[in-house]
């Protein structure tokens, strides 16, 4: 019964950020720029310093309109961070709960798989033959 509470937790999240990313996207009607992004480093700065009040309104306003998101944030229970890449040298920033430390799960596995993905891609990791399993004898 936990397993699909939390379940039902996780796919509302992602639900959101779905949600969220395609009402923000969709109001500004522009194509995302094609990856890899490319930013000089005279450009880069940290997410904090690229906060955006009108990305913060669109986003608290997405967020705020469930009831129960809105009762998971009051409690600190639920953090969102969105960054717009839209312009690659001027990120927009916001977010809900920011300073709100919470493990992400499965997250910092995808960075992993997106780390060894692009290892793989330009030479740095090398692939190695596959491992029998062990025999349970």
């Amino acid at each position: 019964m936990i397993f699909k509470s939390c379940l039902k937790q996780i796919a509302a999240l992602l639900l959101v950020a779905l949600s969220v990313i395609t009402m923000i996207g969709a109001s500004n009607g522009e194509t995302p720029p094609p990856l890899p992004l490319r930013v000089p480093d005279t450009a880069w700065r940290p997410l904090e310093q690229r906060w955006d009040p009108g990305l913060q309104a669109k986003l608290d306003q997405a967020l705020r309109e469930d009831q129960l998101w809105q009762s998971l944030m009051d409690r600190g229970k639920m953090a969102v961070g969105l960054v717009d890449l839209a312009d690659p040298a001027w990120p927009r920033f916001a977010r809900v709960n920011g300073e709100a430390m919470m493990y992400a799960a499965s997250l910092p596995k995808l960075a992993i798989l997106l780390a060894a993905c692009q290892g793989l891609e330009d030479g740095s990791l090398a692939e190695t033959p596959q491992i029998p399993p062990i025999s349970s004898k």
